[in-house]
């Protein structure tokens, strides 16, 4: 049996997918073997994971291929009132 057929790599694959990641298999040998994850996918994961944490709701998260970086841009507009809690 193939090293990424085995139970607990399989396993591990399925989470990564769930979690939305491309995944890709290489078989080297019937010992070794590679996992890899497309980076755009994994990109994609964490501007869904900041959006879910940010609860500010004018914001825009996007992915800057020209500064490698992700952008959140936040902004108000005239007339918005901004509640801030009282510790």
């Amino acid at each position: 049996m193939n090293v990424l057929q085995d139970a607990r790599v399989q396993k591990g694959i399925r989470r990564l997918r769930a979690m939305g990641l491309k995944v890709h298999l290489h078989f080297k040998s019937e010992n070794e073997g590679y996992v890899f994850i497309d980076m755009l996918s994994v990109i994609q994961y964490i501007i869904r994971t900041i959006d879910k944490n940010l609860k500010y709701p004018k914001r825009r998260i996007y992915y800057d291929r020209d500064l490698n970086v992700i952008a959140i841009h936040v902004w108000k507009e005239k007339g918005d009132v901004l509640w801030l809690k009282r510790k």
